[in-house]
């Protein structure tokens, strides 16, 4: 059983903070959703999940689907507690634990809201400090190297690397003209990052696939997609294992999350593990000791609402922990 911080500890420390303290309004559970004593998940269900709520608006920065700016919430594990981490107006999405679950990486438009602007920031969930790391990057995904000194995000340009503390950021990859590079993820070697390419067209997405890049910015080639069943797959996450890699795929008929076995940079046993019909997968990151995944399944858009939900690997035994009538949930990202 891997050890844990104390739930009312956590509590005791994040209330400090105004910025921390939970909305009237919040939609996250104060109790777990399932009574106690019922069959967990996995037999170890341990860490928090934090990840992005956005909101059911009919404002003019909602949008088409209806959908507000970000927050960023944290539920433990098992589903025992529901905090907020940010709240509004900002709109901050894509969170990531460091590996000592003492921070989490986050991109936002809080400095240039008016024009949508996200960068690169990083918040203690003891002290609710926030650092800015990036300067008008148009920042989206994030993930940490295993050491926690270096993090991978995409930006408008490709993918970036930027030091934990601040500092100079390194280019890792440049996107070619036509396609995007997204949510990458970094491998628990430190010597590969995966990630999303899509081909677009006209500002639509035809095809997207799985590709891996050295940590030195060498070796980019692609390791799944792009066509047939896995025309659009994305969203990779590397387990803490480092071995183990899932995927989402999506088209008319549902969503699909795949695992494969991934090996320096290249892929294996490439296999479909939970299928959904009628809803939308998103987001896939792994329990920190693998023994399950952490998702969000969106129910359309913000109007239909959306489930934070996990699946054991072993059985593929889903259990919702958060549910919103109205609003999405995204990003999901689960560490100790």
């Amino acid at each position: 059983m891997r050890k844990r911080l104390a739930v009312p500890a956590l509590v005791a420390t994040l209330m400090v903070p105004l910025a921390l303290a939970p909305s009237p309004a919040a939609s996250l559970p104060s109790a777990p959703l399932t009574p106690a004593g019922a069959e967990r998940v996995s037999a170890d269900v341990v860490g928090y999940i934090a990840f992005s709520e956005s909101r059911y608006s009919t404002g003019a920065r909602a949008g088409k689907n209806a959908q507000g700016p970000g927050d960023l919430r944290v539920i433990a594990g098992d589903g025992s507690l529901g905090i907020n981490l940010t709240e509004g107006p900002a709109n901050d999405i894509e969170p990531a634990f460091s590996p000592d679950s003492t921070e989490v990486a986050f991109s936002s438009d809080r400095a240039n809201r008016r024009a949508g602007v996200t960068d690169l920031y990083v918040i203690n969930v003891y002290t609710a400090e926030v650092r800015r790391l990036t300067f008008g990057a148009g920042t989206g995904a994030v993930s940490w190297s295993r050491d926690g000194k270096t993090l991978v995000v995409d930006d408008r340009k490709g993918l970036l690397v930027v030091p934990a503390n601040g500092g100079p950021a390194k280019r890792l990859l440049r996107t070619p003209k036509g396609f995007e590079d997204s949510s990458p993820s970094w491998a628990a070697d430190g010597t590969q990052v995966v990630f999303t390419r899509a081909k677009m067209r006209k500002d639509r997405t035809v095809s997207s696939s799985i590709w891996n890049v050295a940590a030195d910015g060498t070796n980019v080639h692609r390791l799944v997609g792009g066509s047939g069943a896995q025309q659009f797959a994305a969203q990779p996450a590397v387990a803490p294992d480092g071995f183990t890699m899932a995927w989402v795929t999506r088209n008319a008929k549902g969503a699909t999350v795949w695992l494969g076995e991934l090996y320096y940079g290249v892929l294996g046993n490439v296999r479909p593990f939970v299928v959904d019909r009628s809803q939308q997968f998103n987001g896939p990151s792994f329990a920190p000791d693998t023994s399950a995944l952490v998702v969000t399944r969106l129910h359309g858009n913000a109007k239909h609402g959306a489930e934070l939900l996990t699946v054991d690997l072993k059985d593929a035994k889903k259990r919702i922990l958060v549910s919103v009538r109205r609003g999405t949930l995204t990003a999901p990202t689960w560490a100790d």
